[in-house]
């Protein structure tokens, strides 16, 4: 989804970052090994210093899975340690845009 919409997680010169707060993933059926798969990305929520990003995972036709990942906007530069901070401006309508 971010290569889709131009950009990149991780930018050499960046001094945000986004680490996964959160995750969770419902089976349905199994995957085995070599078998090819199709993830469906979304955007499925965001507040002010996060977005939430919704998944499913299909084989052919068969739904393997629903899952969410939360991912957090931090500043990386913060002396010490990580700082939440606001998402960048037009971050979330250019993921939008790039799935719609």
């Amino acid at each position: 989804m971010w290569r889709a919409a131009g950009l990149s997680i991780a930018p050499s010169e960046a001094t945000i970052g986004w680490p996964r707060v959160a995750a969770a993933f419902d089976y349905k059926r199994p995957l085995r090994f070599e078998e090819e798969f199709h993830v469906a990305v979304r955007i499925s929520g965001v507040s002010n210093r996060t977005v939430r990003h919704g998944f499913t995972v299909r084989r052919g036709e068969t739904v393997i899975g629903h899952g969410l990942l939360t991912t957090a906007c931090v500043d990386e530069a913060t002396r010490g340690g990580l700082q939440s901070v606001e998402l960048p401006e037009g971050l979330v309508e250019r993921l939008k845009g790039a799935h719609d």
